[in-house]
Parts: structure tokens; sequence; C-alpha cells
């Protein structure tokens, strides 16, 4: 008999409909999972879980019913529907992959503008960050999390200090951060999605977590007042890894123009590269619908659209809201870095689209003292390497050019006044004056690279502005809330 596949029947797009999906039953494991699927106006809508994942490789597809019907699905998803067919789940689902025509474009530029809402309006999201690794590595994490946010000190007669950061904890530490750099935290929809959530629920194969914990751990480490010497590092990236970001959004319920979110997500990923700019839309405080005129504000989703043209789009309405009406240098090429354009992408779709007469030209994106080149810190270099690279460079007539000492070849580039640099001296981070972090900086004119200094609080993601001709590069540090 010949198969029959699964299409979706047509949304209906002007009462902003939805399709959710429930699991059927099953009497054996083995079964093929079954779904059925419906379609729902907005008023009609019945309470449902929203579902934030990671797509996965499209290597490895596996087949469903959907309506009695096979249909496609990442091994991922698949994973996730077995388990929670296997814990009895019932309730309507929304998950993209299935509720979605993802190969009809107006439908996926529709839901574009939807996807704060339907997450906004879910009863709960569940996060599914795939089966764990074979040592369980984030059922631990998760365990060590719920384990602090659980801590009585009354009860146990230690501080929560005293137990969590003390030397013996630093494993565990470590393995947290490890599950706060998963695959799932890079991927860009999942900003809108955990920050949209009325109530979040982590699943890692059979662990869970309800993200409250997290939002109880994390404030307890941001209001100590010191940290251990033997913890520090992590405690420090702990609090900037993106699930730590984004709770400090939820817990403040602090919203961003799109130029903020640009620039603190630029390096998000997605296969899909206009993604970058329509995955930040439904939660930028300065697009969507304009409240007393229904009108729409900022870039419109349109997946046919070329990218370049989404690159000047997003310009325009940047330059719309400036004062000067000009949009940020680095603003500019962050958004580049995130399409994955250059400027000989841009100049080439100008050429080829634009007319003489139109007001926008290239040469409206030309800026005054714009880096050449940019790139940010991948990591900072042990300060143990320090003294190797001063002994290298010792001979280097750059020397005089940082110092303003007068080049010899017996030269000895002198501790202390790494040590009282003036930046240091500023950072509140560094009151013994440590020594400046080391880090390798990047560029077509390098060959291959050039090593430099830089402050003692330079942190991994900060920017570093490189210009041709010039052998000093400007590091721009990125804040987080």
């Amino acid at each position: 008999m010949r198969e029959t596949y699964f299409q979706h029947e047509r949304l209906r797009l002007s009462d902003q409909s939805i399709r959710l999906v429930q699991i059927q039953g099953s009497s054996s494991a083995s079964d093929i999972l079954s779904l059925r699927i419906t379609q729902f106006s907005k008023l009609k809508r019945p309470p449902y879980t929203a579902i934030s994942y990671t797509w996965g490789s499209s290597s490895q597809l596996l087949s469903i019913q959907i309506n009695g019907r096979s249909f496609k699905i990442h091994l991922n998803l698949w994973h996730l529907l077995r388990h929670l067919r296997e814990r009895g789940e019932s309730r309507f689902l929304w998950i993209d992959a299935l509720c979605i025509d993802q190969a009809y474009l107006p439908e996926r530029n529709f839901h574009v503008q939807l996807m704060n809402k339907i997450y906004e309006d879910a009863e709960f999201a569940i996060v599914w960050l795939g089966l764990p690794s074979d040592e369980r590595r984030e059922a631990r994490a998760m365990d060590f999390v719920q384990e602090m946010a659980r801590h009585q000190p009354e009860k146990s007669g230690a501080s929560f200090r005293d137990v969590y950061l003390s030397m013996k904890m630093k494993l565990r530490w470590v393995n947290l951060l490890r599950f706060c750099n998963l695959t799932y935290w890079t991927r860009c929809w999942i900003i809108q999605e955990f920050l949209q959530a009325k109530r979040i629920e982590v699943l890692c194969g059979t662990a869970r977590l309800e993200w409250t914990y997290f939002e109880k751990v994390f404030l307890d480490i941001r209001n100590l007042d010191t940290y251990p010497d033997y913890l520090a590092l992590e405690l420090k990236d702990f609090l900037t890894t993106v699930p730590s970001r984004l709770t400090a959004r939820r817990l403040l319920h602090r919203t961003s123009r799109l130029e903020e979110l640009l620039h603190e997500f630029y390096d998000a990923q997605c296969s899909e590269p206009r993604d970058k700019v329509y995955g930040l839309l439904g939660i930028a405080q300065d697009c969507g619908e304009h409240v007393e005129t229904g009108e729409l504000k900022g870039p419109q989703p349109d997946y046919g659209q070329h990218i370049v043209q989404v690159y000047f789009d997003v310009v325009r309405y940047l330059s719309e809201l400036s004062p000067s009406g000009a949009v940020a240098p680095c603003t500019a090429l962050l958004l580049q870095k995130a399409l994955a354009i250059d400027e000989a992408a841009i100049l080439e779709f100008a050429n080829m689209t634009w007319s003489e007469g139109l007001y926008l030209r290239p040469s409206a994106f030309n800026f005054h003292l714009c880096p050449d080149y940019i790139s940010a810190v991948s990591a900072a270099l042990p300060s143990d390497l320090i003294g190797n690279t001063i002994a290298f460079a010792e001979t280097s007539s750059m020397l005089s050019l940082l110092f303003n000492y007068s080049q010899a070849l017996n030269f000895r580039l002198p501790l202390e006044y790494l040590n009282m640099h003036i930046e240091d001296k500023r950072a509140v981070s560094n009151p013994n004056f440590q020594k400046p972090t080391l880090i390798i900086e990047t560029s077509p004119s390098a060959e291959p690279v050039r090593v430099g200094f830089a402050c003692t609080n330079v942190r991994k993601g900060d920017y570093i502005l490189q210009f041709n001709g010039l052998d000093i590069a400007l590091i721009g540090p990125v804040v987080y809330a």
C-alpha cells in the first residue's frame, strides 16, 4: 500500500489561528509516535504548553504519524515526543516544526510576528535539552541547582556560603558552567521563548528542573559581597552565561531596544541568518504593534527578502530612531557579522538594485573612525604566558609606542608599569593591581595573529576594534544586566 504523507491545511491567518498537537497514547513503547493536529482561532484556543528546543542535525530524520499520515521529524524532537508519551503527556502542545508549515513563506512570516504571544499565552514552556551525556553531567548540574535552592541554613546549621562555596564544590560549579554553555543556550530563538514564558520547566532526558530554582541560585550568587579566590572565576563566569543573563532579564522585567539586543545577542546561532534579526523583534521595545494605532513598528519579517535588504531595513529603521540620524559604527558592523555579510556583498547588492534617485545610498553608512575589522575576545589567555610574551617582545620597536621608552637591545619591560595601568586602578574587581590580560587579535591583515595586552577586566565577548595602518586596537566592553 502506498504511503501517504501529511500536509498542513492552510492556516486561517485573519483570525490569528494557530495549530496545536496532542500526543496519542500507546500500549507499547515500540509503537510509532502518533499525533493529532488541530487548528484553533485566537478566541477558541485551549490551554497549551509551548516547547523550546533545538532542531539539531537534519542528517537523521525519523517518521511519525500526524492525523494518520506519515511525517518526518528531527531526531532531537523525536526523543522529546517519545519521552512525553512515556510520561503520559496529553496536553495540547505548540511545537514550531509541527505547528508551522515551514515550506509556506507567508505562514512563516506570520508566525514570526506572533511568536512572542504564543509563548506568553502558553500555560508554561518546556525547555528540552535533549538526552543526557553518558556521564549524566547535565542531570547532575540540574540536581546541584535544585540542592542549592532548597538549602535551609536554619535546619542544616551551615550557611549557603559555607556549604556551596567551599573548595570541595569547585568541580560541581565547573560542571554547572558546562550546563550553562550547552548548545541549546546558543540558539537565537530561545531568547524570545525564554523571556516570554510564564513558567519554565527544563527537561534533559528524565531529569527535570523548575527554573525558579535556578533564579534563586542566581540571586544568591549575584547578591554576594565577595567570592572566595578559588571560585571567583567560576562564579563570575556563571553570572555572565546566557541562562544567567536571560534570568536577570526575566526577574527585572527588563526591556531593551532592538539595537541593544543586537549588541548583546549578535553571536547567537541559527541556521537561517535572518532569524538573527527576526528572533529579536518580538522582545524589542521599539518594535512590534503600536499600542494606540495598532500599526507595526520596525522591520517586518520576510523570508523571501534578500539578506542584504534585511540589513538595510534594520539600518534604516535604527537611523530613523537615532537623534543623530545615523547608526553607530559598532551596530552596523555587528549587524553585518550577525547576518554573515560583508561590505562587498552590500555594495554588490546596492549596485544591482538601487537607482540613483534613492535617498539611501551606501555612502550614508560611511562612518568617521570606522573600524576596518571587528572581532571578539574568544578567551583570555592564562596570566603565566605574560612573562614569556614580555621576554619575546623585549626587542620589539613597538614597545616605544606602548610605553614611551627609548628602544634598546637589552631593554627589559618593567612589570610595575603593567601593574599600575590606569584601567586597573579604576577596576573595582582588581584592587591588587593584577597583571593585564593577554589576548590574541585576529584580522585579515595579521600574519596570522597579533598578541597584545589589555586591561585586567577584559572578558570573553568584549569587542576588538582594529584599524588598518594602526598597531593599536580598541577594546569595547560588553555590559551585561
